[in-house]
Parts: C-alpha cells; structure tokens; sequence
C-alpha cells in the first residue's frame, strides 16, 4: 500500500513542474531608484549592420503598434526608437470581482548596435473596468509599480501584463529574424 502511495505522490509531484513550465511570462525588475517596474533584454544577431537592425524595427513597430497619432520616436543617428502601445486585458469574472474591459499601455524601446539590437519595456500603466463585491462597478488606473500585493484584481493584473507583453516580444522578435520580404507595387 505504501508503495502505491509514494508512486502516486511522486507522479502528482512530477506533473506540477510540467504544468508549471508551460505559461510563457516576462519577469519584470524593478528600478531600486525610482521604483518603476522593466524588462530589458540585449538579443545578439550577427550578420546584421545597424542599419538593417534599425530598418527592420522600425518596419514592425510601424506596422504592428498602429496607433491614431503614429507616436514613434525615432532618432536614426543614435539607432533609437521609442513607441507607445497597448495590449488589451482579457474579461475575467471571479468570486467577488469582475473585471469587463481594459487595456495596459507601455513604452516599447529600441537600440541597435552591430550584431545586436537592445530592447526595454517599461512604464506600463493600466486603465480598467471592474467590478468587486462590496464596491461595485469602478474604473482603476493603476501602474505596474503600484499594484497591490494581496489585491486578486491586481495579481490577475500583473499576470496579463506578463503574458501579454511576453507575447508581444516574441513577435518583434520573430519580425527580426524574419527573411525580408519583397514589397508588392501592384495592389
């Protein structure tokens, strides 16, 4: 009997690890200066001259972080690009709280060097629409830096920030690596 036990403890312990491994998140550090939160990564691509590492950005921010003020910031001669954007946070209804809308936005950074480009993301602030029990329905605007710890809104908050910006850098990523591609004059 006590066999079965342990060969049933160890495949339940074996599992956890697996399950946890599949959620793909940034961890995001906090600046001890001022206390704001960022993730910053340097991504060797060699071959590549800073012209086309900065080509090639600007070509993917442009067309992925469309925005109806087109806010890039660019400044060719240091190689820098600086953009604006937002992800969408998805619905989530939970015992005591709801929340119905709402949007994290962020700066999205960017600097080449030969053979290698760096990038950052930071100042993420979120605009949402909730609900809670005994509050009501309530909008928060909240940054990163000043989410609550024990808040379950706040956590869920945290968690689609990490998830989604994740998923945002593995497509800029994938934008950089990617075969350029021959643009089509006829439409």
């Amino acid at each position: 009997m006590k066999n079965y036990l342990l060969t049933f403890w160890f495949s339940i312990v074996a599992f956890i690890p697996s399950y946890a491994q599949d959620v793909n998140t940034l961890t995001f550090q906090r600046d001890e200066t001022n206390g704001t939160y960022y993730y910053e990564e340097v991504i060797q691509l060699a071959n590549n001259t800073q012209d086309e590492l900065y080509a090639k950005a600007k070509k993917w921010i442009v067309a992925n972080f469309k925005t109806g003020d087109n806010n890039l910031s660019e400044d060719a001669k240091e190689y820098s690009l600086v953009n604006s954007a937002a992800v969408k946070i998805d619905k989530k209804k939970k015992m005591g709280w709801a929340v119905y809308d709402g949007a994290a936005d962020f700066k999205f950074h960017f600097w080449a060097k030969e053979g290698r480009y760096k990038i950052r993301i930071d100042n993420i602030a979120f605009q949402i629409l909730y609900a809670s029990y005994p509050d009501g329905m309530k909008t928060k605007s909240e940054t990163y830096s000043t989410l609550k710890e024990n808040s379950k809104i706040d956590q869920y908050l945290k968690e689609q920030a990490d998830e989604k910006l994740y998923s945002v850098l593995q497509a800029f990523k994938n934008g950089m690596t990617a075969a350029p591609t021959k643009e089509k004059k006829d439409w």
